[in-house]
């Protein structure tokens, strides 16, 4: 049974580590996301950490990272807490997937309890590769992720993010922290999440661009059913018909310029190779090298001669 909570209570308790975890695949920013939310935590005086275990290439799994904060204890200003290196199933105050599926794995894991777990996750799909070689439309049904994190999650917020991303000129990471800062779980403000982003100093506009729209998808999120529903699938064959987006033309475009410049560039190095032959021909060592055993004759005759003879100039002989 899924367990209802008021937006308001989302809030964690700051007398213990907030315990975060983040699964993301190469390209989605993982590592990106962790560095601005440590960073957020330091800003406020926190002491936070982070760790990560690597996944395997392409879509055999995703690298999780963990992360420990916690507030000082102001009556004990020197005393330093020691936080956990890794997540422990039923511990985790927030866990966040960059892609649904990776929000089942992190289910299927037990990093998702239903006392206290707030579940974050883009709901679009990185397809695994037996769903690219089934014949016809072999994609993985979204609904049952859906059903069990409406069970398994104490709050579970999920929209297409890296649809916002694309409109935004921006990656799924900046997505995820703008939902996050939406969620109100962690107590710090939104000034503070902003302050971040353009103290890292890279795609600052950008990645404002997709926080706010994040941040507001997810305060909207919140204030819907606590059951969240998969968005209807559209045939297969109007997805392969859909228009290309803006960003996806601009990247062909780049694509078929960069071609372009690969036979200009072969061209150029064709005409260059006759000079660069005259030059290593008049290097001393190319006689030795062109006849390396003499004459044409004992060449003839034996023809393991000329690599005998190299073999014993570079070993000293």
């Amino acid at each position: 049974m899924n367990v209802s909570v008021d937006p308001s209570s989302i809030a964690l308790s700051q007398a213990r580590p907030i315990t975060v975890a983040v699964l993301a695949m190469g390209g989605q920013g993982g590592g990106v996301l962790v560095d601005w939310i440590v960073a957020l935590a330091e800003r406020r005086g926190w002491f936070a950490q982070s760790t990560s275990v690597p996944g395997v290439a392409q879509r055999t799994g995703a690298t999780i990272y963990y992360i420990e904060m916690i507030a000082p204890d102001a009556g004990k200003p020197d005393r330093h807490p020691v936080l956990s290196l890794m997540p422990a199933p039923g511990k985790v105050d927030i866990v966040i997937g960059a892609e649904l599926m990776e929000a089942g794995r992190a289910i299927l894991r037990g990093l998702v309890s239903p006392d206290r777990t707030l579940l974050i996750g883009s709901s679009h799909r990185s397809l695994a590769v037996v769903e690219k070689t089934a014949p016809g439309d072999g994609t993985a049904d979204a609904s049952q992720v859906y059903e069990a994190a409406n069970v398994a999650a104490n709050r579970f917020i999920a929209f297409d993010m890296a649809e916002i991303a694309d409109a935004t000129g921006s990656v799924v990471s900046s997505v995820l922290f703008g939902a996050l800062a939406g969620s109100g779980a962690l107590p710090f403000t939104t000034e503070d999440f902003e302050a971040t982003i353009r103290a890292a100093g890279v795609g600052v506009d950008a990645s404002l661009r997709a926080f706010t729209a994040g941040r507001e998808r997810a305060v909207a999120t919140l204030k819907q059913d606590p059951k969240i529903k998969p968005t209807a699938k559209p045939p297969l064959a109007q997805t392969l018909s859909a228009p290309r987006t803006d960003r996806s033309c601009r990247l062909r475009r780049a694509g078929r310029a960069g071609a372009a410049i690969v036979p200009d560039r072969t061209a150029r190095h064709r005409r260059r190779r006759p000079a660069a032959r005259g030059r290593l021909s008049g290097h001393r060592l190319w006689p030795r090298i062109s006849r390396p055993a003499g004459s044409d004759a004992a060449r003839r005759d034996r023809p393991d001669a000329g690599l005998c003879q190299i073999s014993r100039r570079r070993d000293g002989l």
